[in-house]
């Protein structure tokens, strides 16, 4: 398979945005933003050439300038870097083969295309079509869940990275430079829908439930019975619990406080600090309206 053929199939399709090229053995670090999968690979070989580690963004970036989560724009795919050496999990690339290949059949995962990287796997599952990253971030965060569960041992900081970068295929690993090692394509797999995988990881997404607009006294609210409440719950119990420590237990609660602040907040009351309060913080706050 081209290397061309493979970024087609793993990156949205030109129109979504720039692509990105960089090379992280210089201290300057070079990034070139493109708008073709031509010009992107192009930069790979110039920098392959000059015997520098090559890599491309995993999404495409809104501004040709800065790859920053921030200005990340579409993604097409789920990936998992997979480390291979003496100190990881895998000891070799054929242990680190047997442990996706077993945590596929547990997952129920499609086979990916592999990409051995010099010393380790890089895995890609591609989508039919390219969705924004802050839908993506979401589905990505369960495919880490799902690893863990599963047991495959992944690089936890990159999968849900939305400004990660990955090796060229066709490229070189220098991290040996007396030795390069070839990054090549190991197998190729297919592209299915974003939501075969979204219905793959369903156990491993978080709900959040959104809670409809309350007009009342903000002090009612606490003892008001919301709609995710099935078993009788409020926000005052809830927050009684929360004061007992299940705050660091139950991090959808936490969640639902900060949607409740937004609800209070809109009105003529004090706003409140919008970073994730203490456990201490939050029972100060829940006593001063108590009292008030």
């Amino acid at each position: 398979m081209q290397t061309t053929e493979f970024l087609s199939a793993v990156l949205p399709p030109p129109g979504n945005g720039y692509y990105c090229c960089v090379e992280l053995t210089t201290p300057r670090r070079e990034h070139k933003f493109v708008e073709s999968i031509e010009s992107l690979y192009d930069a790979a070989r110039a920098f392959d050439g000059d015997a520098k580690d090559t890599y491309f963004g995993v999404a495409t970036f809104t501004e040709g300038i800065g790859r920053t989560a921030a200005n990340s724009k579409n993604i097409r795919c789920l990936f998992a870097d997979v480390d291979v050496g003496d100190t990881k999990t895998y000891k070799s690339i054929r242990e680190a083969i047997i442990g996706v290949s077993e945590w596929l059949t547990s997952s129920r995962f499609p086979v990916p295309y592999v990409v051995v990287s010099g010393y380790g796997l890089h895995c890609y599952w591609p989508f039919t079509e390219a969705v924004p990253v802050n839908k993506w971030k979401l589905l990505a965060e369960a495919f880490k869940r799902a690893c863990a569960s599963g047991g495959l041992a992944i690089d936890y900081s990159v999968s849900a990275d939305a400004a990660r970068v990955l090796r060229v295929p066709g490229t070189s690993n220098y991290k040996r430079r007396e030795a390069p090692r070839a990054v090549t394509i190991k197998t190729q797999g297919e592209a299915f829908p974003f939501e075969h995988y979204s219905e793959l990881l369903a156990d491993w997404q978080e709900k959040v439930s959104v809670l409809p607009e309350i007009k009342q006294d903000p002090d009612d609210i606490l003892d008001a019975a919301p709609a995710y409440a099935s078993s009788g719950a409020s926000y005052r119990t809830e927050l009684q619990d929360i004061s007992q420590g299940e705050l660091q237990q139950d991090r959808c609660a936490r969640r639902r406080w900060l949607l409740a602040d937004q609800q209070l907040s809109s009105g003529a009351h004090k706003r409140w600090p919008r970073t994730p309060l203490p456990v201490s913080h939050l029972n100060r706050q829940v006593l001063h309206r108590r009292r008030s």
